[in-house]
């Protein structure tokens, strides 16, 4: 069956119904609540958790930019994020993977609500945030979640609804099987705190939460769990990962002690997801070349079986515990099912850094490079799409500022149809190679635009206004 089918069954769920309710962020946490021995880990707005200091806050610009938070219950703005759960922008920089249980609570496969997502990006004002709300239709949860979080599937994709702030890190999925044992970043918006002292919730920056990272290491997939001494349920065969939470010593080495695998963790220290990091990503390789290889999905505590134990503190998130991450290269199927679908491209000015908060004139260039299609902003590489059939139609919208799009496609624009909407501002539209083929549908709310064209009249419709060609 093909990956389309597959796509339209996900897409074409009931979503839920507008007169539904939203339930409180109190509910949203007892829904969430386990027990302490399985923590799903979103619920509190805390942070990485590291072995003998607080997971290392990352900044802007330093490779990390495209880890999001994930506001289930939308009350961030762009001078506050407070996130329940942490996401990963994808490669196409139009899709997002996460968590199943950050989304959906009933365990019927379907986003219960809306999400928004929330861009901490170099180049914003200080301290400010960008924001993207997704309609709970374009949330796309694996079929096999059941909101029993011990059976797995625990990954959502999920479309954005213009392409992403240029400025916001992409990341390729790791498609290879030699995660274990490799050293991995985690980051995420959760909570901080030390591996003595457990999770922290007094770590809220000034404008909310936090972005942190830290390194642990793979030790095995989750099936060793179901043997002796734990006999731990766990997600289907070869689709999770687990990692311990070691301080260096014997007998906090949590998979050595149960299993054999004995590794005391990093020379400078262990750091462990917690609540708040759910859906975040375990990343392999370096700042620039970062592929997704885990998701953030619960934490196994409490560990008491067979009079062993490597978790001796009560405290939730210290030394000894495991967590466990969904393996992304078992679900690959699932993910390029979404990504590698046509699609109605739709690129927002307001989104955009290099173009907008600065009241200048802006250019956009729409063009063909190679085979591929690309949108630039004030000479910056914006956009790139490597398979533009995929394309079935494009929408770009201005900002504020006065916004000049040059379309430079002598072959005809994909899907055939440019709609520019300048909003405020004097805008143009400039043909720079003309072609009978493109055709662009033109809608500005301050006037006239002017429209351009070189060599062949190519059709331009405009709106409410009088196009003038020169």
């Amino acid at each position: 069956m093909s990956r389309k089918f597959f796509h339209q069954l996900w897409k074409n769920r009931q979503a839920p119904s507008s007169s539904v309710r939203k339930p409180s962020k109190a509910e949203m946490r007892k829904r969430l609540r386990r027990s302490l021995a399985v923590e799903p880990l979103e619920d509190r707005r805390l942070l990485v958790v590291g072995s003998f200091a607080f997971g290392i806050e990352t900044g802007r610009g330093s490779g990390f930019d495209g880890v999001l938070a994930l506001d289930i219950d939308q009350d961030s703005t762009t001078t506050n994020n407070s996130s329940e759960c942490t996401a990963s922008l994808l490669h196409t920089g139009r899709h997002i993977l996460t968590a199943a249980h950050c989304v959906d609570f009933d365990g019927d496969a379907v986003a219960d609500n809306a999400a928004r997502v929330v861009f901490d990006i170099d180049g914003a004002p200080n301290g400010n945030f960008l924001l993207m709300d997704i309609p709970a239709s374009d949330i796309i949860v694996h079929p096999n979640w059941n909101n029993v979080i011990k059976q797995g599937n625990d990954i959502v994709v999920a479309e954005l609804p213009r392409v992403a702030p240029a400025g916001a890190d992409r990341y390729d999925i790791f498609r290879g099987s030699n995660e274990l044992g490799q050293s991995y970043t985690t980051v995420g918006y959760g909570a901080t705190g030390t591996g003595t002292t457990g999770q922290s919730n007094n770590n809220i920056g000034p404008n909310g939460d936090v972005r942190r990272m830290g390194n642990n290491r793979w030790d095995s997939v989750t099936d060793i769990l179901a043997g002796a001494p734990l006999n731990e349920p766990t997600p289907p065969v070869g689709t999770a990962l687990v990692s311990d939470f070691d301080d260096g010593t014997a007998g906090r080495d949590a998979m050595g002690t149960f299993y054999g695998l004995v590794d005391r963790g990093h020379v400078s220290g262990d750091f462990l997801e917690a609540q708040g990091d759910s859906g975040g990503p375990g990343l392999i390789g370096t700042p620039g070349n970062f592929r997704i290889a885990g998701v953030v999905s619960y934490g196994v505590a409490s560990i008491f079986n067979a009079n062993l134990t490597t978790d001796t503190d009560p405290a939730f998130r210290t030394f000894g515990e495991l967590t466990v991450d969904t393996r992304v290269s078992a679900f690959t199927s699932f993910i390029d099912g979404i990504t590698e679908q046509d699609y109605d491209l739709v690129f927002d000015m307001q989104d955009q850094l290099a173009g907008n908060f600065d009241g200048s004139d802006d250019t956009i260039v729409l063009q063909k490079s190679g085979a591929s299609l690309q949108i630039l902003v004030n000479g910056e590489l914006a956009f790139e799409e490597a398979t533009p059939e995929r394309i079935q139609s494009i929408t770009i919208n201005g900002s504020g500022d006065s916004d000049h799009l040059i379309i430079d496609y002598p072959s005809g624009v994909p899907g055939g149809t440019v709609n520019f909407d300048g909003r405020a501002g004097g805008n143009s539209v400039t043909f720079q190679t003309g072609d009978t083929n493109n055709f662009v549908s033109v809608l500005s709310d301050a006037g006239n635009p002017r429209i351009d064209t070189v060599g062949t009249i190519t059709t331009v419709e405009s709106h409410d206004l009088q196009a003038a060609c020169v």
